[in-house]
């Protein structure tokens, strides 16, 4: 063998150069660490290995709700002319019920000053016409609103049993959340009277309710949540009635009616919530 320094030949075994004095090394003083390296190497190869063996396993709450937004826009697409949740929300929902409503009253009051016309008529003529208007327009709006109201109840899934409401809030305040500012927090109802008389008929149709078993939960729609939707909850397996239906109310003195328009966009939605509630949730 060599000096690995200044290259004399020495012999075997010696522990110094005789004609340099350097330490002689042998190959042996690495083969331990150089050994323990690959090992390590070869180690963590298989450990890569074996993750990427592993099948990665998806996000169930991700999952839950994109098949949520999956059902609710089928649902809205086999029963709307829309194709998503998003689009039904944001589009327009024609009220030519109201232009009639104040519309007739507008035309008999014309004729009206065309045939005899005085200073006071016309004072008597457009408050004929607001008021005549407004009062036929919130009818239309409470009956085409009860109409869909009633139709989409008719189809609705009756209970196996008793709901648990606040694992029902949760679920909607969960899933719902992507169509803000459409919907906001949902809560639990409950009638609220003004003065002294209304104040004790309402406890009574609360009381009445609580002993039925009956619950309201609902939240306000839109950015300036002029209109209420609500989902009634005959929450006792063992009534006939047992179930839930949908409804919409308008804030207290509204000056518009809206319960109309509120519940053709959401009656879809909410039905397609409760439905996926009741079938898919409560089996998970």
């Amino acid at each position: 063998m060599f000096c690995h320094k200044c290259g004399t030949q020495i012999a075997e075994g010696a522990a110094f150069c005789h004609k340099c004095g350097t330490k002689v090394v042998y190959a042996d003083t690495f083969q331990q660490p150089i050994d323990a390296t690959v090992q390590t190497i070869e180690s963590q190869i298989e450990m890569a290995q074996e993750i990427s063996a592993v099948p990665v396993q998806a996000d169930t709450a991700v999952n839950g709700e994109n098949d949520f937004r999956r059902f609710l826009d089928s649902h809205v697409q086999a029963t709307t002319a829309y194709l998503s949740a998003e689009e039904l929300l944001n589009s327009h929902v024609p009220q030519r019920f109201v232009w009639v409503c104040f519309g007739v009253p507008a035309v008999l009051s014309i004729i009206g000053l065309l045939r005899s016309f005085s200073p006071m008529d016309l004072i008597a003529a457009p408050a004929f016409t607001l008021l005549v208007g407004y009062m036929a327009a919130c009818l239309f709006d409470f009956i085409f609103t009860a109409r869909i109201t009633l139709q989409t109840s008719k189809n609705a899934t009756k209970f196996s049993e008793n709901l648990d409401t606040d694992d029902l809030l949760a679920f909607l305040n969960r899933q719902l959340a992507y169509l803000q500012p459409w919907f906001h927090e949902w809560w639990y109802i409950r009638r609220a009277g003004i003065g002294v008389g209304g104040t004790i008929a309402a406890s009574a149709i609360n009381a009445a309710a609580e002993r039925a078993n009956e619950i309201t939960i609902g939240t306000g729609f839109g950015a300036k949540q002029k209109c209420f939707v609500q989902i009634y909850i005959k929450n006792d397996v063992t009534a006939s009635n047992a179930g839930y239906s949908l409804g919409a109310s308008s804030r207290a003195f509204a000056m518009w009616p809206a319960k109309y328009a509120c519940i053709v966009k959401t009656a879809p939605i909410l039905q397609a919530a409760m439905e996926y509630y009741l079938r898919s949730d409560k089996q998970n």
